[in-house]
């Protein structure tokens, strides 16, 4: 799948997940109105981020987290879809449980981008709160 410049506009207002697998942790972030920008195989994005969770599992990587993943600051990420695979993991007529929910990953599989658009956004479902530690 490739995502296309109308499929970014929608992404607009949603929520961004990312997953570092090997460190078992995760940030949610709200995206930035206008802030969803595709050019030249590159999605540029604005995110301000919510919250972070530790997963349970086995941490295979034990480096510290990127410096500029700070909860309660913007964050700019720029992802080359040319390397990146995206899927969309939900159905595009509205129903329950997806609504093009567009999922990414890194080559090496470290790290996961799952973006919720603003049309789908059900937040009490997707702000984590309790418990402190995620199942995964």
């Amino acid at each position: 799948m490739w995502l296309t410049v109308e499929k970014a506009r929608h992404l607009r207002r949603g929520i961004l997940e990312i997953v570092f697998i090997e460190k078992c942790c995760m940030f949610l972030g709200k995206i930035e109105d206008e802030e969803v920008v595709v050019t030249d195989g590159k999605l540029s994005i604005k995110i301000a981020l919510q919250e972070h969770k530790q997963l349970k599992g086995v941490r295979k990587d034990l480096t510290p987290t990127p410096s500029e993943y700070v909860v309660g600051r913007p964050i700019e990420l720029e992802i080359d879809l040319t390397v990146f695979s995206v899927e969309n993991l939900g159905p595009s007529s509205g129903e329950v449980g997806g609504g093009d929910r567009i999922f990414i990953i890194s080559p090496d599989t470290k790290k996961v981008f799952i973006f919720y658009p603003a049309s789908d956004i059900r937040e009490e479902e997707y702000l984590l709160n309790e418990p402190s530690v995620a199942n995964m």
